[in-house]
């Protein structure tokens, strides 16, 4: 004769397993990308000798301030993409950027982004202000 209390922990143990195991599948989610920008190597357009030049603050619309990468939608809408996200702070990043990006077309050294140490004292001052930067996925960047 079959024993129904062993039989209901028998099917009460492969439920939990078989609820374990579905639930697992469900707490899961892609791993997070994260993407950081770098200086474009640029043929040089002259050379800077005298001066020192610093690029910064560097100034992003408030809609960009966050870790996830922000792409437009239809009209005036953002998305956020969640798993697609900036490795570190997108303002140091845009003037560690330009910067490089300046060094490599003055065909300088001379370029310090910002924040500099306060002992460092420019000659001159590059601050950037982003309106936009943004694009639609599969297409180009829209800068202003």
């Amino acid at each position: 004769m079959i024993d129904p209390r062993r039989l209901f922990r028998k099917a009460a143990a492969l439920l939990v397993v078989l609820l374990t195991g579905s639930l697992s599948g469900c707490g899961s989610s892609p791993p997070a990308s994260f993407y950081t920008l770098s200086p474009s190597p640029l043929t040089p357009i002259g050379s800077v000798n005298d001066g020192n030049i610093t690029i910064g603050p560097v100034e992003i619309p408030d809609y960009l301030n966050r870790p996830q990468i922000v792409t437009r939608g239809d009209g005036s809408e953002l998305k956020l993409a969640e798993f697609d996200r900036w490795g570190g702070d997108l303002n140091k990043d845009l003037a560690r950027t330009l910067a490089g990006n300046l060094m490599s077309r003055l065909n300088t050294d001379s370029i310090v982004p910002y924040p500099w140490s306060r002992r460092y004292d420019p000659d001159f001052q590059v601050t950037v202000r982003f309106f936009r930067f943004d694009g639609v996925l599969g297409n180009n960047v829209t800068i202003e």
